[in-house]
């Protein structure tokens, strides 16, 4: 199953920093390399952020596949055409493009995004006075973490596909043309949208490179990134999205009032949200917007530019909030072909159960707290696990070693030591037994 990221073991040291900062405990160290479990990576680049080597990237594809294959079009993340520019305005990245070849469907992405607003507004209208909130599903690595440790929460997730999909939907709906697409990425998860979609069974998306990796090439090719566009200023809306509370601004605007909701933006903070939401303490409010990373997608780990320059430009666009009665027609028109729906419901992604039989599940269960009881507890991640818990499972299921454990094979040793020493005592013909009988001698005399 293909992740968001990729591990290049020959630049790894093995220190153990990308286990013990992932939130979901994915990764660990067995034999001497880096292991990620499909089934619990978020995508979330905490173990980019935090790997000293560079030894974790987000997986993509080349620029060089990318530029030869002509009928290829491109598909960015708004936080893309933030990335340059001066304060207020954003930089020429979609006109870069187009010299480039690539063909711009600004004016789909757009109202695709309008449509997102829309819809995530009349489900929000349609919520009863005491419903928990809804929950954004723009953020992939948000609906993962939900569908792996909070899947009474699936419920909530609002029934709107992401707009990036709903823009290739609505594009090739409205010109009936099928050529591949390639995501601009700002980050893991949107990476693996195009591998592990969610409430669908296919991407849209063919082909993901990080917007990093499309800034130096355009660079490179002499494109120019830092003149003032002509298009974009046409209509901003979808742009904030990029941004921390953009989503809800752009809802907000389309229902005509204010809207009650909380913006979450990074992997603690999302978290503690999230357990809030299950203890039933966020009652008065009506939509939470979640990203895992800090000041939203403008802070994802595969953007070029610092994420603060891009919140200046985005904070001091000029913006036209109001839909005018032709986009409101167009809007609605598009509404009611559900274009922008799931196709398949959003379903609890399984955790390992440690056996089908209950009887041998409890057995091993009682093994499993048997070893962890063995273990120091403090979870410093020498073993290789993220977790004593983890470690203690592991060896429960014949994987490892106790002494695995720095602290056992300390202990281990020491007692090792003792006993070397305790045997040499006891025979006679040691350097060791000789010098105590000449010292007892010694005090005899």
């Amino acid at each position: 199953m293909p992740l968001g990221i990729e591990v290049h073991h020959d630049a790894c040291r093995r220190c153990t920093k990308c286990i013990r900062n992932c939130p979901t405990q994915a990764m660990k160290i067995y034999q001497g390399a880096v292991h990620v479990d499909t089934d619990l990576c978020m995508g979330c680049g905490e173990c980019i952020r935090v790997c000293p080597w560079k030894a974790i990237e987000v997986r993509q594809d080349s620029w060089v596949t990318i530029r030869k294959n002509q009928d290829l079009l491109l598909m960015a993340d708004p936080s893309f055409y933030v990335q340059t520019g001066s304060c207020g305005r954003t930089g020429s990245l979609q006109e870069s493009l187009t010299r480039l070849g690539f063909e711009d469907i600004s004016d789909y992405i757009s109202t695709a995004f309008d449509l997102a607003a829309l819809a995530i507004a009349r489900q929000i209208n349609e919520r009863k006075r005491d419903d928990p909130p809804l929950i954004s599903t723009y953020c992939p690595a948000v609906m993962r973490l939900i569908q792996l440790n909070h899947p009474e929460l699936i419920d909530r997730l609002v029934g709107v596909e992401s707009p990036l999909e709903i823009s290739i939907d609505y594009w090739r709906q409205a010109t009936g043309r099928t050529e591949s697409v390639a995501l601009i990425a700002p980050c893991p998860a949107m990476s693996q949208l195009q591998s592990l979609p969610a409430g669908r069974p296919k991407s849209n998306f063919d082909h993901v490179i990080i917007i990093r990796q499309v800034i130096r090439n355009l660079i490179t090719e002499g494109a120019t990134v830092d003149e003032l566009p002509h298009s974009l200023e046409r209509n901003g809306r979808w742009l904030t999205w990029a941004l921390h509370g953009g989503e809800t601004r752009h809802i907000a605007a389309t229902m005509g009032r204010p809207l009650t909701s909380i913006v979450a933006t990074g992997i603690r903070n999302v978290r503690d949200l999230l357990n809030e939401l299950e203890l039933g303490r966020l009652g008065c409010v009506e939509y939470l917007e979640c990203r895992m990373c800090d000041q939203g997608c403008l802070g994802g780990v595969a953007t070029s530019e610092s994420r603060f320059m891009s919140l200046v430009r985005l904070e001091n666009l000029n913006i036209n909030w109001t839909l005018t009665k032709e986009e409101r027609e167009r809007l609605m028109e598009l509404y009611r072909s559900d274009i922008w729906r799931f196709s398949e419901p959003i379903k609890p992604l399984e955790q390992k159960s440690l056996s089908n039989d209950i009887q041998q599940a409890m057995t091993r269960l009682k093994k499993i707290n048997e070893l962890y009881t063995m273990l120091p507890g403090i979870d410093c991640g020498s073993c290789g696990h993220p977790s004593c818990r983890a470690m203690a499972t592991a060896l429960a299921s014949g994987e490892g070693e106790m002494t695995d454990c720095i602290f056992k094979l300390k202990e281990r040793i020491t007692d090792l030591s003792t006993q070397i020493f305790e045997l040499c005592g006891k025979n006679p013909e040691t350097p060791t037994s000789v010098g105590s009988r000449g010292q007892r001698g010694e005090v005899q005399g």
